[in-house]
Order: structure tokens, then sequence, then C-alpha cells
């Protein structure tokens, strides 16, 4: 079906079930490089116990240093002048200015560094995704009302913080999700369409939806927060630039069932997407290389990171020093 069609849930759910296949191997060699990062291993085969388990941190190290030395950290925007003259100079000065200070911001509003989260996705991955710019209206500044039981003055002294908060509010959101938890297509780079595949707190849902309920949204089910309003729930987060789409997978999945069904699948809300484009970003490291034999094709090959060549070198040097560690200590 054409992507500029108003989706259906089935549709979404075929479409997230294709890619997790096409990264699924992807994802398998990920959680395999994760075990030489995190030095989780398994040092010996299964079959020999009793052998002295030594993880060294060489693995590690490898993929911190190379990303304290990259220069991802901040971003520098540029724009050309729309023409010639000292005029169209001062604009894309004064536009290169404003982008700086919105990037700055909005990497502080994240709970890890932006750009830093960008190039170790790249360098460990072989694979990083950008999410922006969104808008975030949660805490867009309200206008407070004057309660019965406050003076005069303590209204004033809100009104006082309301114009601060009016001048100092940041919409703009970047984040940087872990690349698994997106669903976009790796043969194209600006995305037609995506899925962010991941866990909401019910809580949330039930905000955001009664929210949307508010503003007089059509198509919008308000969430059941249930007796824990921090249970997890898986949901997808369908975009085009067409039209935007949430619904819970499988009843909510994680911790939390909609409705008591297991096999649930709706739309919390469906709407078009005002900002008429896909919110998403992505792009391969570059250390990868593309099989020549047609049917090996796999993003799995374009997904290397810094540590794919050398994991069973990294290997063979852990097996060699726990053992010369076990004939020193015996």
């Amino acid at each position: 079906m054409p992507l500029s069609d108003r989706p259906t849930a089935a549709y979404i759910t075929s479409l997230r079930q294709h890619l997790m296949e096409v990264w699924s191997r992807t994802w398998a060699d990920w959680e395999k490089r994760d075990q030489y990062y995190f030095q989780t291993y398994a040092l010996w085969p299964s079959g020999l116990k009793g052998r002295p388990e030594y993880h060294p941190g060489r693995s590690r190290q490898i993929v911190d240093s190379a990303v304290d030395h990259q220069l991802a950290f901040e971003p520098i925007p540029h724009r050309f002048p729309a023409g010639k003259g000292e005029q169209h100079e001062l604009r894309a000065d004064t536009t290169e200015q404003y982008l700086k200070a919105v990037f700055d911001e909005a990497a502080l509003l994240e709970n890890i560094l932006t750009w830093k989260a960008v190039g170790k996705n790249l360098i460990h991955l072989g694979y990083a995704v950008v999410e922006g710019p969104v808008l975030d209206m949660w805490e867009r500044p309200k206008k407070p009302v004057k309660r019965k039981d406050e003076s005069e003055q303590e209204y004033e002294d809100r009104l006082v913080l309301w114009e601060n908060e009016k001048k100092t509010w940041m919409p703009f959101r970047i984040r940087v999700p872990h690349p698994a938890r997106v669903l976009l297509d790796p043969e194209r780079k600006p995305p037609r369409f995506a899925i962010k595949h991941d866990l909401w707190y019910s809580q949330t849902l039930y905000e955001l939806t009664s929210k949307r309920k508010g503003w007089r949204r059509r198509d919008v089910a308000v969430w059941e927060v249930g007796d824990n309003p921090f249970a997890t729930v898986m949901c997808d987060d369908y975009w085009t630039k067409d039209w935007h789409a949430l619904m819970a997978v499988d009843g909510g999945g994680g911790d939390y069932k909609w409705n008591g069904s297991s096999n649930h699948e709706d739309f919390l809300f469906i709407e078009r997407n005002p900002w008429g484009f896909v919110p998403f970003d992505h792009a391969f490291a570059g250390w990868g290389q593309e099989p020549t034999q047609e049917d090996q094709k796999d993003p799995k090959y374009q997904a290397a990171g810094i540590l794919t060549p050398v994991i069973e070198t990294l290997h063979l040097q852990a097996q060699a020093m726990a053992g010369q560690h076990n004939a020193l200590i015996e």
C-alpha cells in the first residue's frame, strides 16, 4: 500500500516484523560485540569447566579510547547565504548562531551527551540513529491561574516565574536512541518510514493520550493505566511524512496487558504528520563492506564496528592471559 495512505494496524505490524527480520542478524552481531565491551563473553567452550575466567579490559578500552579521541561532541552548523551581499551573509551567520545554540541546549536536556553517543554507536556498533528535531510540548509554560488559598504576592511571584519560563523554554529535542530500537530501511539514507519499537511507562501513555483527547483530536483511545502506573508497555511509534501513529504491541507486551488482552493490537492514536518529514536519520560508520554475492546481502556487513575485525584476536589474548595467570598462582 502507498505510504501516503492511512495505515492500518495490520500493515504496521507486518512492516515491523519484516524490518526486525532484516536487522535480526545485525542485532545478533551487536550482542556479540556487547559481550566483549561489557566483558561478559564466555572465555572457554562450555565443555571445559573449572578453568579460570579472566576478561582483560582491552576490548572496552579500544572502544572508549576511540570515542574519546574523536571530534564529534560539538557539531558546527553551517548555512550558505541565500544570495550575494552583506545582508545575506549576516542572515546566514545569525542562523548559524541560532542553530548552534539550539544544538547545545538540546544536548544538555538529554541524560547522555547526544553527539558523543552518536560517535560511540558509530564506533562500537558501526551504525547510529538520531531522533530529531522533534517538538516536546510537555513542559510548555502555562499562565498560572490564581488559587483561592494564595495571596496576591504569591500569585505575582508565580507570574514572574511564568514570564521567565516563556523566555527560556526549549521545545526542541534531539535524541540518540539505541539503533536496535528504531527500525529503518538500511538501503535508504533519508527514511521514508520509521518504527520506534520501544517500551513506554503506562502512566506516560495515559498522559499522552488523555492530552490528545483534550485537544479534541480524532482517533484517540485513552490508555488505561491499570494498577501499576510504571508498568512497561511495548509500543510501535510509526512515522511517514504523511502519518504518525502509536499502537500497543500485543496488548502492550512488557509487563502490562491492555484490557487484559494478549492479542490486542490497535492504535492509541493516529494523526496526520504535522511536520511533513520523518524525524529520524541514520548512517553506517563506513568500516563495513557489502558482499559481492547478492544472496549474502545483509546490513550486518555494513554495520561493522571497531571491534569487528579483532574479536577473535582479543579472545585468544584473553585465553592466553588467563592461562598465564593461572600458571602463576598455581
